[in-house]
């Protein structure tokens, strides 16, 4: 469970501590609208069962070190130590960025911003333990071995060692575990002479994660992460194949072009769904930025093991890591910074992911359809019937739909009708940072492109709370309560067209008209009631909210 303890008295914890606490254990609040990342299904898979505030410090006592979990205890000590030494001899923004980059987990402590440019770049895997770390811990570990002359056996076998240590100091995530299941797998078929196929490996690390925790099917980083290693896996080498005929450019960026975009390939579907965004310049990204973080990841690795060797080169390793990590971030600002780095995309209904994948396999196999008349006719049926599926969503879809988002009761609304985007907020006693970060990604994953009309209810509201939504609107309707200071202050942060409308119509005959805290929308002969609460004719409270 999630222990929530006083703000300033909480303890310092390492795996395996023991507390006693006194709380009421609570439910975990989920967000079912759709477009999230699968919060329940995840929190299952960890056996979380709620949250427990501890609000008096009396009621929290150490318990002493348990005895367990005594190889994560640790991990977590040594990683202590690398964090020292990193920050003292990096800058102070360069830190954190350095033991994310290696072990993951530390993004509280990240510079601002740095997240944010990440994924307008499209390389915000990089900062998430995954395939290319264990890889990079891999060849450094066999460089060095090679180095002091060991064979070859042994090397293989310490190199197995180090990755299993690597992997819990990096918190055994399921990304983590699937790559560290690859490389062990990779590793003993070198041991015992056993050539092995890639596309078995990673089948087995899938089979052996999922029979270990079936949970895990909801898990998007493990979802993300076992989709990119099936993209690369499937069409790296027909990519780079067909890249490399072009004479003028250079083997090198073919190579780095087809591995970022078979990488991207199977996972769009789940990027537009989870994140409802899409990096314009991954490729440039990937081509230039990622070799100086990787070089700088080989520079941490040496200044990690070096630490309990030799100091001094420990040092040298982290004042050049420092240099390329410094150089790698104010590369990628520039990108991020760049006329369009990202663009939101609407989530992709069943029919086009449905067509999507099978466009996929159709170029997966193509020779097979050229050889094969009936096999090539099934699949010209099986396109025909997803295109007409499409067709048939776009064709009845209906006229006007109204979605009432999952954020506390009767909070927030969004009206579509056509490409007109209709959106309610009420401003209640709370403040709104949720229910505006719940709205906009709802937004986001229906690919609005503007707000045309807001309705803001602030007519029971204490305090100001900003409408934070990426969304541009273009109009707004408000009721205020008896103070109108605070829906004042609102209006002038929203750079609307008209702000403050009664009445309001598109070309498609959508009509809407406030009266007072309650606003009525109609479409044709179907009509909509937003009554904030408060029906005509009815006291205060005297109704549900709706």
């Amino acid at each position: 469970m999630y222990i929530y303890f006083p703000e300033t008295q909480g303890p310092g914890l390492l795996p395996g501590d023991r507390w006693y606490v006194k709380g009421a254990l609570k439910p975990v609040r989920l967000y079912r609208n759709p477009g999230k990342i699968n919060l329940a299904g995840r929190y299952q898979s960890k056996r979380l069962l709620g949250k427990i505030y501890v609000e008096n410090p009396e009621e929290m006592k150490d318990g002493g070190v348990s005895g367990k979990y005594g190889m994560l205890r640790q991990a977590e000590i040594w990683k202590g130590r690398l964090r020292a030494c990193f920050y003292r001899a990096m800058d102070k923004d360069h830190g954190p960025i350095m033991m994310t980059l290696l072990f993951g987990g530390s993004y509280d402590e990240l510079p601002e911003g740095v997240i944010q440019s990440f994924s307008d770049t499209g390389i915000v895997h990089i900062l998430s333990v995954s395939g290319s770390h264990i890889s990079l811990v891999l060849s450094f570990l066999t460089l060095a071995g090679r180095w002091v002359r060991l064979p070859e056996k042994i090397i293989i076998l310490l190199s197995i060692t180090g990755v299993l240590g690597y992997s819990v100091m990096a918190g055994w995530v399921p990304p983590v575990i699937r790559a560290v299941i690859m490389g062990i797998l990779s590793a003993g078929g070198l041991l015992f002479n056993r050539d092995k196929d890639a596309l078995n490996l990673l089948g087995a690390a899938v089979l052996c994660m999922l029979l270990w925790n079936p949970l895990l099917l909801y898990d998007v980083s493990f979802q993300l992460s076992a989709g990119a290693s099936l993209g690369i896996l499937l069409f790296y080498r027909p990519a780079a194949g067909q890249l490399k005929r072009i004479s003028w450019l250079p083997r090198f960026i073919a190579e780095g072009i087809a591995l970022s975009v078979s990488a991207q390939l199977i996972t769009i579907p789940l990027v537009l769904y989870n994140f409802h965004r899409l990096p314009s310049y991954f490729i440039l990204s990937n081509l230039w930025v990622t070799p100086f973080l990787e070089w700088a990841m080989l520079l941490g690795l040496g200044a990690s093991f070096s630490l309990f060797t030799c100091l001094p080169l420990t040092g040298i390793c982290l004042q050049a890591a420092d240099f390329f990590v410094g150089l790698a971030v104010k590369s990628n600002y520039i990108i991020a910074g760049l006329p369009g780095a990202s663009f939101p995309v609407r989530a992709m209904t069943w029919m086009e992911i449905g067509l999507y994948y099978w466009v996929l396999l159709l170029l997966f196999f193509h020779d097979y359809w050229k050889v094969r008349r009936r096999a090539a006719y099934g699949a010209l049926g099986v396109s025909l019937f997803l295109l007409l599926g499409i067709l048939a969503e776009t064709w009845y879809r209906p006229s006007m739909v109204a979605y009432v988002l999952d954020v506390s009761p009767a909070r927030a609304a969004v009206i579509r009708d056509g490409e007109s985007t209709v959106v309610y907020v009420k401003n209640a006693s709370i403040a709104l940072p949720l229910v505006s970060r719940e709205t906009d990604s709802f937004l986001q994953y229906l690919g609005a492109k503007k707000i045309d009309l807001l309705l803001w209810d602030d007519t029971e509201s204490r305090e100001w709370s900003p409408v934070q939504l990426s969304v541009p609107i273009m109009n707004v309707s408000a009721a205020s309560g008896e103070d109108r200071q605070i829906t004042d202050q609102v209006l002038r942060r929203i750079y609307g067209v008209n702000k403050n409308r009664s009445r309001w119509r598109n070309d498609e005959g959508l009509y809407v008209m406030g009266t007072g805290p309650s606003w009525i929308v109609s479409h044709g002969k179907g009509c909509l009631v937003i009554d904030g609460g408060k029906l005509p004719g009815g006291r205060r409270g005297e109704h549900p909210v709706h």
